[in-house]
């Protein structure tokens, strides 16, 4: 993904944009009757794609220290649907992250 920041060095504001890939490595429904589950994996498409975007806040302490909170969202332009029919699906994803920078001391 890209990534455009500004602001000064302490607090910054930046903007991502860019591509997903996702690829389905199995699906299962489990309904309420304990004990069984259904493979529905054949049901989807197993590889997906999308655009992705996020926004977010960069905050630095000192030169070793940073904070980072994001959101981000990946909004899928594939159908994942496996069946011919009417019905479209597709990935809408929304994260919310906390990053914390741990200093590598060598």
């Amino acid at each position: 993904m890209a990534r455009y920041s500004i602001g000064e060095k302490g607090i910054q504001a930046f903007v991502n944009a860019g591509m997903y890939y996702g690829y389905l490595a199995g699906a299962w429904v489990n309904p309420q009757t304990k004990g069984i589950s259904h493979d529905v994996t054949a049901d989807f498409k197993r590889n997906d794609f999308g655009l992705a975007s996020g926004l977010g806040m960069l905050f630095h302490f000192n030169n070793m220290y940073s904070i980072s909170l994001e959101w981000r969202n990946n909004y899928g332009l594939t159908n994942t649907g496996a069946q011919s029919t009417n019905q479209y699906n597709r990935t809408n994803l929304f994260q919310l992250a906390v990053q914390y920078h741990i200093p590598d001391n060598k």
